[in-house]
């Protein structure tokens, strides 16, 4: 009887050992992590403060050659941070978070700006979101299905600004005999346009219905057709972005009225978007493992986006000791603003919900 009891306490001890160096080794894994978002928040500002992006980003040589108050980054931080309210209540909450300051100040009016982002090409924003990209899939080793990176593209349109010369360059669009007006087709995803060898599933849906799915992944050995069915809904996520997308980050609530600033809303406001998901990783990852529940959980990516006014321009104009901190704090709060997920629910698509329009003559307080 002692020697049950004598080896019942060995097991007990050895499993508290184990838990304790498990939970050791995971705190390591998510301050390394923390330490990487650091890291690429301090890559893309030496990026961004870089000569050779300057020249790349700037209309004419000579743009951006004089130093004024707002300087080719400032107007990169200003259109980062998540804009829905007017030019100038924007600009005064946007030098107010740079200067720490307890009170608004007026340091750079809205022509001012306007004149200034004239300068600055579209292009800034998609060349710091394939910089992000690339240093996410470098260093955060995110997971891998069968040891593919998983892509999925979805389409969708955006109302842009009803002006003369954003018409003529996106063109008019009439929606069940309705008033034409102009749209962008969007999607978040380039595709080689390389032949491929493809290979046909054939799914029975428990509903009775037969989907059809198309893979380059031709190898029926190696990839049987029972792992598609669930792969095929690892898309559903790129539906639910676009939600975000003109829903929470207000997409189509565009800045300007010019072709110029349509894109550059638009590109900036995908990299603000995906710099969050890349500062969230780790607070997923925590998730995951802490996920012992009778639901799993995931972090509530709206709260997440909404913490990230304001915070995104300091991440880039502070030291990186400071933008480690806020990194940091950033990672706490989204580990405390969770939801279940709860699998196998299904809601019918609402057809005829109307689509939410923006009018620069009434923007939003911030």
């Amino acid at each position: 009887m002692t020697m049950v009891i004598e080896i019942k306490n060995f097991f007990y001890k050895e499993a508290e050992k184990c838990q304790i160096i498990s939970k050791i080794a995971y705190m390591l894994a998510r301050n390394l992590l923390c330490e990487i978002c650091a890291n690429l928040i301090d890559f893309l500002k030496n990026f961004i403060f870089s000569e050779k992006f300057l020249t790349s980003c700037k209309q004419s040589p000579k743009d951006f050659t004089r130093n004024r108050i707002l300087p080719f980054h400032h107007i990169i931080f200003f259109l980062i941070n998540l804009i829905k309210g007017s030019y100038q209540d924007e600009l005064d909450g946007f030098f107010k978070a740079l200067d720490h300051s307890e009170s608004f100040i007026r340091k750079v009016t809205k022509s001012a700006f306007c004149k200034a982002r004239k300068k600055l090409k579209s292009n800034a924003f998609i060349q710091l979101n394939l910089e992000a990209i690339n240093y996410f899939y470098r260093h955060f080793n995110p997971k891998k299905w069968f040891g593919f990176t998983l892509l999925a593209v979805d389409g969708s349109t955006i109302k842009v600004p009803k002006t003369a010369e954003v018409e003529k360059h996106f063109g008019l669009w009439g929606v069940n005999g309705q008033n034409p007006c102009p749209l962008g087709r969007i999607s978040q995803l380039g595709l080689d346009t390389l032949d491929l060898r493809l290979r046909l599933i054939r799914i029975e849906l428990k509903n009775g219905e037969t989907e059809i799915l198309l893979t380059s992944l031709v190898d029926t050995e190696a990839y049987p057709a029972e792992i598609f069915y669930d792969l095929y809904h690892q898309r559903w996520p790129v539906e639910e972005d676009y939600k975000l997308m003109k829903c929470r980050i207000e997409i189509e609530n565009f800045t300007g009225k010019s072709v110029l600033s349509v894109y550059q809303d638009f590109h900036a406001r995908v990299f603000s978007k995906n710099i969050t998901a890349m500062l969230a990783f780790p607070a997923r990852l925590s998730i995951e493992q802490e996920n012992d529940k009778r639901y799993p959980y995931q972090i509530n990516f709206t709260q997440a986006i909404s913490k990230m006014k304001d915070t995104i321009v300091l991440l880039f104009d502070r030291p990186l000791d400071t933008a480690k901190t806020l990194i940091s704090a950033l990672h706490n709060l989204f580990l405390k603003t969770v939801e279940p997920v709860r699998p196998n629910r299904k809601f019918p698509r609402k057809h005829k919900i109307q689509k939410m329009c923006f009018y620069p003559s009434f923007k939003p307080v911030r």
